[in-house]
């Protein structure tokens, strides 16, 4: 192979800036974009905090339809399965500017973003593009397209939310509608033909014909990524919703704690791009258990009462680095230990297992809130389970990794 490290990013950029493009214009900027909405949309009908912390139960549709649109892009391409998303969000965020004010309404157009959108514009499909074409940098390829709605919600987040202050929120989402559709397209054409060697790899990988679930079941890899994978990801809902009253119930005012909060999104991208860079010249069973094992450090401080501002910011910090790597290492596994034939059905299951440990997470926490008023015992049986889940990690040692077909050559297609 003479393509080095580098090399594959010149030769291969068309495939990465697909990818990076596609999910920063896909449902990932979402989690950015909600933030602005919110508080002129609770203003104008009335709608409470309450109601709008429902919306969580919407996630729990992951669990099917992202291995199920995984499966999809691995049988018919990244272009189709992205093209039907894309289409599908313009058409929703069309569909949000037009609302009367029904909260159950504004529930199923959500519940349909993440069933239509979010399953088919995000790493799920768009990340097959550098499974299909980087070998030696696959890892920081993949770091990088994560990073893509990250990148875009800071820069893009201010800019709308002073529209919305003087055109209003129905112009917001038609401006959102837009954009999406254009970025959308920009990447639908950026994305190369089928990479001849990846077709040449599936058709050819027996002894299964059609890529699928039963031969993902039957990698020992599976089980493990997995299990780690779940038991890793309990505190995803914690972590993104109570943050802040964990840091001030430990004793901080509102502008520290929030202090913190922000170098948890640092750490969070930081972590993405760390991780993919080491995932490229480290064993993957031993990056995936460190950064997979940091929570658990996080948490123990969390848990026990410490009221110091750094050693507290440091914990968080941990906890977003580790979120920020889960991220790369579901589909840096998926590119390691499985043909490329079914590794979009792979991520989905991986992004499926995120999704029910942080619905059952979340109803871990609200049970142990209600019985002791504290935090503590979630923290510590998080922590613990992030622990046994970095061990599964670990022991991905001991499975050896399937020959995989390069498929990166020396020089550009035509």
């Amino acid at each position: 192979m003479g393509t080095g490290y580098l090399g594959e990013f010149r030769l291969r950029w068309r495939h990465l800036a697909a990818s990076a493009l596609g999910v920063a214009a896909g449902y990932g900027v979402n989690n950015y974009l909600n933030n602005v909405f919110m508080p002129p949309l609770m203003q104008e009908f009335g709608w409470q905090s309450s109601d709008i912390a429902l919306l969580g139960m919407a996630a729990a549709t992951s669990v099917i339809v992202q291995p199920i649109s995984g499966h999809l892009a691995d049988r018919f391409g990244v272009r189709w399965i992205a093209a039907f998303g894309i289409a599908c969000a313009t058409a929703i965020y069309l569909a949000l500017s037009m609302m009367s004010g029904s909260i159950t309404t504004f529930f199923l157009l959500n519940t349909a973003q993440i069933v239509f959108s979010g399953a088919t514009t995000g790493p799920v499909v768009y990340g097959r593009l550098i499974a299909e074409s980087f070998d030696r940098a696959r890892g920081l390829a993949l770091a990088l397209a994560i990073c893509s709605p990250s990148i875009v919600g800071v820069a893009v987040v201010p800019l709308l939310s002073g529209y919305i202050e003087v055109e209003g929120w129905r112009a917001g989402y038609r401006m959102a509608a837009i954009s999406t559709a254009v970025a959308g397209l920009i990447a639908l054409m950026l994305v190369p033909p089928r990479n001849k060697l990846a077709e040449i790899a599936q058709t050819t990988a027996a002894p299964s014909a059609k890529p699928g679930f039963a031969e993902i079941r039957r990698n020992p890899a599976f089980a493990l990524i997995v299990a780690g994978t779940f038991l890793c990801s309990l505190t995803i809902i914690m972590q993104t919703t109570q943050m802040k009253v964990i840091l001030q119930g430990a004793g901080l005012t509102s502008a520290k704690a929030a202090w913190i909060i922000s170098i948890y999104a640092l750490g969070v991208i930081g972590g993405r791009l760390a991780c993919g860079a080491a995932l490229d010249r480290f064993p993957a069973h031993l990056v995936s258990a460190i950064a997979m094992g940091l929570p658990a450090v996080g948490l123990f401080i969390l848990a026990s009462g410490a009221a110091s501002p750094a050693l507290l910011a440091l914990a968080v910090m941990l906890l977003g680095l580790s979120l920020g790597a889960e991220g790369d290492i579901g589909g840096y596994l998926a590119m390691t230990y499985f043909p490329v034939s079914v590794y979009s059905t792979m991520v989905g299951i991986v992004v499926g297992s995120i999704s029910l440990a942080g619905a059952l997470g979340s109803l871990i926490l609200s049970l142990t809130l209600r019985q002791t008023g504290s935090f503590t015992h979630f923290l510590v049986l998080s922590a613990v389970a992030a622990l046994v889940g970095s061990w599964q990690f670990w022991r991905l040692k001991a499975i050896a990794r399937p020959d995989r077909t390069p498929l990166n050559p020396t020089k550009e297609e035509p």
